[in-house]
């Protein structure tokens, strides 16, 4: 690091609680706009850094821009494939382990990770997960870009990821259970019924809109129907 000093904004040796507390600590120093990590043994692909920025500015509501890119895995002898992003905005798939996110690709304003809080230090393997559900939850939107890889994860003995195996995994598995069950305890009534609308009619988004107006067809509830289509 005191190598490459003098190209660094700040950094810092000392104890911490784990890697999610350092994480959040370094988020903390941070002047930036856009957030987004990775670890030692990832690598950012050139021009990331450049179609990033050409993303964020033609956003329009930059407070909430949040995007995915591409991830190659790969180890010493080999690639494994590119896992591209899926743009699921629907509660329900992350809800039941539908939906995932290679988080090294994934980038988001300043001010959606203030508003979520950050990562919770309550996980130790699928702490970003939480942070996606919770943005979720909240009403912001993904995007994808299933067009360019930024970013390149590497699988060792050594890794988190290796250490536990797969997701499926007493890793990580138990902390999915606990999101999801989490989360549907968090969800209010409109989420909970777009959720419900999700799983009975997941191709027909136009007929799952139309039950969720009707079951809202009220006096006064129109404010409500309209924030439930902020929250697709």
């Amino acid at each position: 690091i005191k190598r490459y000093e003098k190209w660094l904004a700040y950094w810092v040796s000392e104890r911490d609680r784990g890697q999610v507390h350092a994480i959040n600590k370094g988020f903390s120093v941070s002047s930036g706009t856009i957030f987004g990590f990775i670890n030692s043994d990832d690598v950012y692909n050139p021009e990331t850094f450049e179609r990033l920025a050409e993303a964020y500015l033609k956003f329009k509501r930059k407070k909430r821009f949040w995007i995915a890119f591409g991830v190659e895995d790969f180890n010493k002898n080999r690639s494994y494939g590119i896992v591209w992003p899926k743009e699921n905005n629907c509660l329900a798939d992350w809800i039941d382990y539908r939906a995932y996110l290679h988080q090294p690709g994934v980038f988001w304003s300043r001010e959606i990770f203030k508003d979520v809080g950050g990562f919770d230090e309550e996980y130790n393997y699928a702490f970003d997960r939480k942070f996606f559900v919770t943005a979720l939850m909240k009403g912001y939107k993904l995007n994808t870009r299933r067009y360019f890889v930024s970013t390149r994860f590497r699988h060792h003995d050594e890794s988190k990821t290796e250490v536990v195996g797969s997701v499926n995994n007493l890793g990580f598995a138990p902390e999915f259970i606990k999101i999801s069950e989490w989360a549907k305890k968090e969800l209010n009534l409109i989420q909970q019924m777009r959720a419900c609308f999700d799983r009975v009619f997941p191709r027909d988004e136009e007929l799952g809109q139309k039950l969720l107006k009707d079951s809202l067809n009220n006096d006064g509830r129109n404010k409500i129907y309209k924030l439930s289509l902020l929250l697709k």
